[in-house]
């Protein structure tokens, strides 16, 4: 486990030295999901044209850490529930949920629904119509559940 992130690191870091060095690779402005971005703690001088920046041995090779994606804080992802589902919610409710909890089950089989602003508008329609129904009277009291 710690072999391949070392080995992810001083790849990082020799990229950092080719592209200082002036052996510029493509390097993606965006980072990817999992790394980590560093910069250099000293400024390498600036060199002759045509010749190799003078690295000291030590002091060049230090890093501090910018950013580090992969232990960023998690979203939780918005859906609506089109079912009763157990320790969350009923039909119609809205629910924050983990991104792999919605993607994985409720998204596929069909427990929710994503909470965009057309989803909201028909659940809310929906919400409206059974509460008129009730307050008319047409459904029976064994049919009676509150939001």
């Amino acid at each position: 486990m710690w072999g391949f992130g070392r080995c992810v690191f001083q790849g990082v870091i020799r990229e950092l030295n080719q592209a200082s060095a002036g052996h510029v690779k493509s390097f993606s402005i965006t980072a990817c999901r999992g790394t980590v971005k560093v910069q250099r703690w000293w400024q390498v001088p600036l060199s002759q044209e045509g010749r190799d920046p003078k690295l000291h041995p030590r002091r060049h090779r230090v890093y501090r850490l910018v950013e580090d994606s992969k232990h960023s804080p998690r979203e939780k992802l918005e859906l609506i529930l089109t079912q009763t589902v157990a320790k969350l919610g009923g039909r119609g409710d809205t629910v924050s949920v983990k991104k792999s909890l919605g993607r994985n089950k409720l998204l596929p089989e069909g427990l929710a629904v994503y909470a965009s602003p057309e989803n909201k508008q028909r659940f809310e329609e929906e919400r409206r119509e059974w509460i008129q129904q009730l307050c008319n009277g047409d459904l029976w009291s064994s049919e009676v559940v509150l939001f």
